[in-house]
């Protein structure tokens, strides 16, 4: 707010940033008519109004089904609004929606983790068919390198299979 007194005040007596801070007003200034617009106490100057009905149907269709569950946040950037503002007018959906992604996020992490297994499983399998049994390291270096998760998985895997 001040910065923008301090441009409209130099704009309107034709003086530099420069003068006002040295305090340098030796030569007479007039005052000019400006072509700023007043100061109306708002800086946004392009906000669109907010489609509530359109956010609703969007909460509606990914709750019932007919639209991929999506973050909160997703939903207000396809909207053009704020976070807040869904949460403030939709806290019962936006929770449901949250909830429904999470819970997606985790069914897929969890199918991607079974067929690691299943794939562990399949080569250990093989190689113990073939006569020789891998090494951890072995199965490491052929899936993907060692994890904490991956580690976890692996000593899962040998204890079920008696290894």
């Amino acid at each position: 707010m001040a910065m923008y007194n301090l441009v409209r005040i130099c704009h309107l007596f034709r003086i530099s940033m420069a003068e006002i801070a040295t305090l340098d007003f030796s030569a007479p200034k007039t005052c000019h008519e400006t072509d700023l617009l007043p100061y109306t106490g708002t800086l946004v100057t392009n906000q669109k109004p907010i489609d509530w009905p359109g956010i609703h149907a969007t909460f509606s269709d990914i709750i019932t089904g007919k639209k991929p569950p999506v973050t909160v946040r997703s939903i207000a950037e396809m909207h053009g609004c704020d976070v807040s503002s869904l949460y403030l007018k939709y806290q019962g959906l936006c929770k449901q929606v949250a909830k429904m992604n999470f819970e997606s996020r985790q069914n897929t992490q969890n199918q991607k983790v079974s067929e690691l297994k299943t794939r562990i499983k399949d080569h250990i399998n093989s190689e113990v068919f073939g006569g020789t049994v891998p090494t951890k390291v072995q199965i490491y270096v052929r899936f993907g390198g060692r994890s904490l998760k991956r580690q976890a998985l692996l000593k899962d895997i040998f204890g079920e299979m008696g290894l």
